[in-house]
């Protein structure tokens, strides 16, 4: 397990037992010349706790697998603050990127600063001041490779005016299972997500 170019960004690892015990996380940097990697993670017996930032050798870590394909960046756009921190945490779970905004405003001023390339907007359809259609609207011109992925508790004659019911649209209703979430974010980062 200590080969240099056994490791890369997005790895799903655990830190092997007797160093740190049963430490699971996500590879956010390769040092290859030390042969040291840097994981964010948590314990296992501290599922809930905050994040950890670890950096240990190559020889006491085991790959587990991708967790996100080059460390994926989305915009998270949701008005509630509750479902914001819930979804938030099950995509930061699954080792993507993740920049959170709480309206449409917001998320133009972050798109405006943020020089990486975002490749998902996972935006609620109806928020004050701008729907999630509207900012859509607005930033796909600008970055023509990032996906979108609604969602929205409404029912489908509330958000039908949306037009993020019609054909070729992205689209997931809430309240949904964080496994559900995690699948249809794959699946929209992969071209499979369309109605």
């Amino acid at each position: 397990m200590d080969r240099k170019d056994e490791f890369s960004e997005g790895d799903a690892v655990r830190i092997r037992e007797g160093t740190v015990l049963s430490f699971f996380g996500t590879v956010v940097r390769v040092n290859n010349q030390d042969e040291r990697l840097t994981v964010v993670g948590r314990f296992e017996t501290q599922p809930d706790s905050d994040l950890h930032t670890i950096n240990v050798s190559f020889s006491v870590v085991e790959k587990l697998g991708r967790v996100a394909q080059d460390i994926e960046t989305i915009l998270l756009v949701e008005d509630d603050e509750v479902v914001r921190k819930l979804v938030s945490e099950v995509l930061d779970n699954e080792g993507y990127r993740l920049l959170e905004a709480a309206n449409g405003v917001a998320a133009l001023s972050i798109c405006a600063q943020y020089e990486e390339r975002i490749h998902l907007l996972l935006t609620d359809v109806i928020m004050p001041g701008m729907s999630g259609r509207d900012l859509a609207d607005r930033l796909v011109p600008q970055h023509p490779e990032m996906k979108v992925l609604f969602m929205s508790g409404y029912t489908d004659d509330v958000i039908a005016d949306h037009g993020v019911l019609d054909a070729g649209t992205a689209f997931i209703q809430k309240p949904f299972a964080p496994d559900v979430l995690a699948k249809k974010v794959r699946d929209v980062l992969d071209g499979r997500g369309q109605l």
